[in-house]
């Protein structure tokens, strides 16, 4: 199997770093996989492992000190979206993000070449 582009030119760039060190260009080389295993782990724990639980919690009807929580399926999310709280808070959320585009980031932008 080929090398990536990418890949080659971390190769070259770390032996850049180290001139007496050559890396092996073998494609089973594990030694880049366990470079990219933490990142891999900590993105799990940190946003997939919460973002599934959150999923699961928003199939069910949930109440914290419940005993059972039957499954609703999508039936929240319907009750989401005929909301008018809902839409209203849509609204609210992209005017203040349009806001945030058009007046602050020119004007840190501007700060910035000051």
């Amino acid at each position: 199997m080929a090398q990536s582009q990418g890949l080659q030119r971390i190769r070259r760039r770390f032996n850049s770093y180290l001139p007496n060190y050559t890396t092996s260009t073998d494609d089973t080389d594990l030694s880049w996989y366990a470079i990219v295993l933490p990142k891999v782990v900590l993105f799990a724990a940190i946003l997939l492992v919460p973002f599934l639980g959150a999923f699961y919690i928003s199939l069910h009807e949930w109440a914290p000190l419940a005993q059972s929580h039957p499954f609703v399926g999508l039936d929240n999310y319907v009750r989401l979206f005929k909301d008018p709280i809902f839409w209203n808070a849509i609204i609210n959320t992209a005017g203040y993000s349009f806001a945030l585009l058009v007046f602050d980031v020119p004007i840190a932008l501007g700060q910035h070449c000051y």
